[in-house]
C-alpha cells in the first residue's frame, strides 16, 4: 500500500470523528475570518482542495461555481450533506493531480491539508496551475517552527492523525511562482493568502 492509499484509508476511518476534531470553535473563527478576507464575488469560480466533510461550505457565499475535491469517499459523503441545496460539486480526486484545466479557478481554498498530504509542494503546484492570473490561494495552516515542544507534538500528531505540524509555508513555495501576500494568526492557526507571481 502506498502513502496516498494509507492517507485515504486513515481519513475514510476518521470521517465519522472528523467534525469533532476540526469543527471546534477556534477553527470556526479562523474560517470566518479567512472568508471575510477572501472577498469571494458572485462571478468567481472557487476550488476547495481537500474539502473533507465540508466544514468550509457554510462560510461560502453564492458564486458562479464551487468545486470541492477530496481523496476520501467517506469524507465526501459527509460533505454532500452540507452541500445540499448549494451550488457545490464534489469529486473524489487526488490533489496531487487535479483533473481541471489550467487557469480555471479565481480562488482556491486549501485548509488544514498541507500537513497531511504526501507532497504538499506538488499540491500547491497543482492548485496554482488551475488558478487564473490574478487569482488567490487562501490557506489555513499550522506549520510554524516552534522548537522542541512543537517537534514532540508533531510526533504525536503524525502517529494519531497522519498530520505534520512542522511544514512552514515559506519552504513549500520556495521554488513555485507564488508569493505570500497576507498572513494572520487566530487560535494558533495561520491564515495565509498566496498569489501568483506571473
Amino acid at each position: 500500500m502506498n502513502s496516498a492509499d494509507r492517507i485515504k484509508g486513515k481519513y475514510d476511518r476518521l470521517a465519522q470523528f472528523y467534525d469533532y476534531l476540526l469543527g471546534v470553535q477556534c477553527f470556526g473563527r479562523a474560517r470566518r475570518r479567512q472568508f471575510e478576507l477572501a472577498n469571494i464575488e458572485p462571478d468567481h469560480r472557487v476550488l476547495i482542495a481537500g474539502v473533507g466533510t465540508g466544514l468550509d461550505i457554510p462560510y461560502l457565499p453564492q458564486c458562479r461555481e464551487i468545486v470541492g475535491v477530496d481523496i476520501s469517499r467517506a469524507m465526501l459523503a459527509r460533505a454532500e450533506r452540507r452541500a445540499a441545496g448549494k451550488n457545490v460539486s464534489l469529486y473524489e480526486m487526488d490533489m496531487h493531480n487535479l483533473q481541471f484545466a489550467s487557469q480555471y479557478f479565481d480562488i482556491a481554498i486549501v485548509n488544514l491539508v498541507l500537513s497531511i498530504v504526501v507532497d504538499p509542494h506538488q499540491v500547491l503546484a497543482e492548485v496554482s496551475r488551475t488558478l487564473k492570473v490574478p487569482g488567490h490561494i487562501w490557506i489555513l495552516h499550522r506549520g510554524r517552527q516552534a522548537g522542541l515542544l512543537r517537534e514532540m507534538l508533531n510526533v504525536l500528531s503524525v502517529g494519531a492523525l497522519g498530520i505534520s505540524v512542522t511544514r512552514p509555508i515559506d519552504e513549500l513555495i520556495e521554488d513555485l511562482p507564488l508569493y505570500k501576500m497576507t498572513e494572520e494568526r487566530i487560535c494558533m492557526i495561520d491564515i495565509i493568502e498566496l498569489v501568483p507571481t506571473t
